[in-house]
């Protein structure tokens, strides 16, 4: 993995409970949420090695979804919630209301 990848992983993995918390109602079930986490995880995966090296292999796919995955449930629990910003109540939450679920 190059350090470009490993940053965009990082960053995207930050952004995600943002995203998710966007696409998800605040009273969304949290295998909803789960779900949605996964799936841009998953997207991210994919799409950043394309982006940052002109051949890819499959082992750096599920490295870069493992690291993805990580960093946003890292970021959620341990910086994002606590902080007020994503979680069910939230300023996003409370602030923009729908989405899925």
């Amino acid at each position: 993995m190059t350090t470009d990848l490993l940053l965009v992983n990082a960053i995207v993995g930050i952004v995600i409970p943002l995203i998710v918390q966007l696409l998800a109602s605040r009273t969304s079930p949290d295998w909803v949420k789960v779900v949605v986490n996964v799936a841009l995880s998953a997207a991210v995966a994919v799409l950043a090695p394309l982006v940052t090296s002109p051949h890819v292999d499959w082992k750096i796919v599920a490295l870069s979804f493992v690291q993805v995955f990580a960093v946003a449930i890292v970021s959620h629990l341990g910086v994002l919630k606590p902080a007020g910003v994503t979680g069910s109540e939230g300023a996003i939450a409370t602030k923009f209301s729908g989405g899925l679920g």
